[in-house]
């Protein structure tokens, strides 16, 4: 091991024991230095441990969170002398497993963890590998990175220079980094996610194993979020690497990535004779900035989501939304006639004031019968936002209201009467909503539910693209009149495009999308039939057929969810005509 930095590992709990014990039986020579964690008892041999460590990998369940906090204490506390060109070593990994991405216990997790990668078991079973093999896996690339002689020989600048093109000569890359880089690039800075892709593709593999990993059940954040990144491309041989098509893959990730002036990418190619044909890219994302602040908003902003029924049409499809979905859309409302007529003149004021307050997102479903009631609803929303708590952002004060319109037909004489402080009004009539074959609860559920699949509540699914969460304000916020459609599409190749098609041409897409400014792109589907250039070049289809204007804008968003049918579904939610 003379010819590596020291790297060990810990295992905490019952998950530690379980990985180390499986890199005893695959990797025993490769990763000699380990320790495990049972209890309170075993933190005590800690410090003799991680003295004189480099780079020290962490493996638990969130289960043991606790106990983890105390071996990141002596881990913080007993950090070697050893500073090297301003960095503290050792660079300290923590590979978490959970349930679920969203598990709460996540929330809990101290600043002295340094870098945290979450491996929720349900996206691990998705792509077909146990634990142990995952994270076997995860390491055993990032150690390949470091190959080099004993950090203790580095005093100064000088000697990083000469040990540095020592051990490049000695590698087996075609492009390399050190250990300066890695704790530059990923070394503690908080949250982190990771992604497999491989690519059997003649031409663009490079870029196409980019984009699977992209599209990896394990990578749950938006890239563009991150401002640190490792982009490393695995090969079997020297003949299998096209180093310009190594260069354009990352130059495309690059472009997704967040362009901050401390935005950093380091790529590496290794090549290692066990692994599969192809090229397979692994990417690991860090240093998350949503936007200068807008993680705070969009925690808000999508912690009140709420929903109001207007009488009887209404009142059903509340019923529906506790039968389905109860666990989702908890916050709902009933307004009816007898809350309107009630002798206190102040009872609906107060009612849907408490009810709106803190809300960011209000839905309100209602027939156009109901149209005179909805109308005094629409007021009191209104002159509540001034005393909401939900957030504003650019000037745009929350809530969005989204009003969804049930009428016999789309020619309904009474649409006219509706006034502009309805916000955004979705026309759903009837007649279309029984030619796709759905009741109109079914229907109003549909539509709420693919609205809100950009939301935080929605975190069972896998973002491949998502938004910045503060556009929705600008693109389906309060521009009047609005229509969806739906459109599923099981062909093999296009599908994506196939599926926008559909959708534009679905009874209840009832306007010309040519004269729409504004649009909400959102596909769902499996992993196994979603496909990110597909997507791109939808949503590319979508924008040409739209209204050029100056604030012309379309949002794109895809979600993986392996609950869904088969094939892609594209939801439109087109406004602002």
């Amino acid at each position: 091991m003379s010819d590596f930095i020291s790297i060990k590992i810990i295992g905490i709990g019952s998950s530690g024991t379980s990985v180390l014990n499986y890199f005893s039986d695959v990797g025993h020579d490769i990763f000699p230095e380990r320790f495990i964690v049972s209890d309170e008892n075993d933190v005590a041999g800690l410090q003799a441990f991680v003295d004189h460590c480099d780079w020290l990998f962490v493996i638990m369940d969130v289960k043991d969170l606790e106990l983890a906090k105390k071996v990141a204490n002596i881990i913080e506390k007993s950090k070697p002398p050893k500073n090297l060109l301003g960095y503290q070593f050792p660079i300290t990994t923590f590979l978490i497993l959970c349930t679920t991405a969203d598990d709460v216990r996540l929330a809990d997790i101290p600043d002295n963890f340094c870098t945290w990668i979450i491996l929720p078991e349900n996206k691990i079973a998705a792509i077909g590998l146990t634990s142990n093999e995952l994270i076997y896996r995860i390491i055993s690339v990032n150690v390949s990175l470091v190959m080099t002689v004993n950090m203790s020989e580095i005093h100064s600048p000088a000697d990083v220079d000469r040990i540095d093109s020592l051990s490049r000569r000695e590698r087996n890359y075609v492009a390399g980094m050190d250990i300066i880089d890695v704790m530059e690039t990923i070394g503690n800075f908080g949250r982190a996610y990771i992604g497999f892709g491989t690519s059997l593709d003649a031409e663009n593999n490079s870029i196409q194993a980019v984009k699977n990993a992209l599209q990896s059940p394990l990578f749950i954040e938006n890239i563009r979020y991150a401002k640190k990144g490792l982009l490393v491309f695995v090969v079997k041989s020297r003949e299998s690497v096209d180093m310009m098509k190594v260069i354009e893959a990352a130059a495309f990730l690059e472009e997704l990535m967040y362009p901050e002036y401390d935005w950093r990418l380091l790529l590496q190619v290794l090549i290692d004779e066990t692994y599969c044909d192809g090229v397979t890219a692994f990417m690991l994302a860090t240093n998350f900035d949503f936007c200068n602040g807008e993680d705070e908003f969009r925690d808000k902003f999508f912690s009140g989501i709420k929903i109001v029924g207007i009488g009887e049409t209404g009142a059903s499809a509340l019923d529906y939304f506790g039968k389905v979905a109860d666990d989702i859309f908890p916050d709902r409302l009933i307004i009816s006639d007898k809350d309107a007529n009630s002798q206190n003149p102040f009872a609906l004021l107060a009612t849907i004031s408490h009810f709106v307050n803190g809300t960011s997102w209000l839905f309100v479903i209602m027939d156009v019968e109901d149209l005179e009631l909805a109308k005094k609803v629409a007021k009191i929303v209104e002159s509540s936002k001034n005393l909401s708590s939900a957030p504003s952002y650019d000037e745009f004060k929350l809530p969005l209201v989204t009003f969804l319109i049930l009428c016999p037909t789309a020619d309904d004489v009474r649409l006219a009467d509706i006034p502009d402080n309805f916000g955004t009004w979705v026309v759903l009539p009837k007649d279309k909503i029984d030619a796709i074959g759905l009741t109109n609860d079914e229907a109003i559920y549909r539509v709420v539910n693919m609205t809100t699949s950009i939301a935080s509540l929605k975190k069972n699914c896998g973002n491949m693209i998502g938004m910045d969460f503060a556009e929705l304000p600008r693109t389906i916020g309060n521009f009047g009149r609005a229509c969806i459609g739906f459109g599923t599409s099981l062909d093999a190749e296009n599908n994506s495009i196939q599926a926008v098609k559909k959708a534009l041409k679905s009874p209840l897409f009832i306007e010309d999308i040519g004269k729409a400014k504004k649009a909400l792109l959102v596909f769902i589907g499996g992993v196994d039939f979603l496909n990110m250039l597909e997507a791109n070049e939808a949503s590319t289809f979508l924008e040409e057929l739209m209204y050029p204007e100056d604030d012309w804008r379309c949002l794109l968003q895809v979600d993986v969810d392996e609950t869904a049918a088969d094939g892609v579904t594209a939801f439109i939610f087109a406004t602002n005509f």
